[in-house]
């Protein structure tokens, strides 16, 4: 709540200082995204749906949101050998950013090299990137987005047909469940 607060006012010294509040307390920093940062992004986003916030207090929270996740991300490099590369990225359509940079600097934290596409990916420019890439583990595709299951597939095809022995896994809002991952052709959620 205390960071929900913060962002709605656009006062990034005080979401910061909420954050390192945590970090200080001996939250890691993917608990910080996980049970602080996720979840305040999400009360807002069902305030905005409600009609609680402006769009206005939306995109100023979520400007603040993207400079927190800027600080945080060198909190998940890690030195050495990594396990591979995974690529993260968005369907075409799909404009929400942040879900996608969390689980990039998740995916670092636990070892990998990522790349990060953004949002909005064409499936023939995710095709093209992926074919030529050594190491190349996982793609993560998000969506937030509801009613937007023929992009998220179309994304997932695309990659396999890339990348045959590769596992592709969705996530986001719009994916309700495993079940649902596997409906679409995913190899996980």
């Amino acid at each position: 709540a205390r960071l929900e607060a913060r962002l709605v006012e656009g006062d990034e010294a005080g979401a910061w200082g909420v954050v390192e509040g945590a970090l200080a307390s001996g939250t890691t920093p993917a608990e910080t995204y996980t049970g602080v940062i996720g979840p305040a992004l999400t009360s807002l986003g069902a305030k905005w749906h409600d009609g609680t916030i402006s769009i206005a207090q939306e995109h100023l929270a979520t400007a603040v949101a993207l400079r927190l996740i800027g600080r945080m991300g060198p909190r998940f490099a890690r030195k050495g050998r990594t396990k591979g590369v995974v690529v993260v990225t968005t369907p075409p359509g799909e404009r929400h950013v942040i879900p996608s940079l969390m689980v990039s600097d998740l995916m670092r934290g636990a070892g990998f090299q990522v790349i990060d596409l953004g949002a909005e990916v064409p499936d023939d420019s995710l095709a093209e990137i992926i074919t030529d890439l050594d190491r190349l583990v996982a793609v993560c595709i998000s969506s937030t987005r509801f009613n937007v299951d023929r992009a998220v597939r179309h994304s997932i095809k695309a990659a396999r047909e890339a990348a045959p022995e590769v596992k592709i896994f969705v996530g986001g809002a719009s994916i309700t469940d495993a079940k649902h991952a596997a409906d679409l052709g995913a190899d996980g959620w």
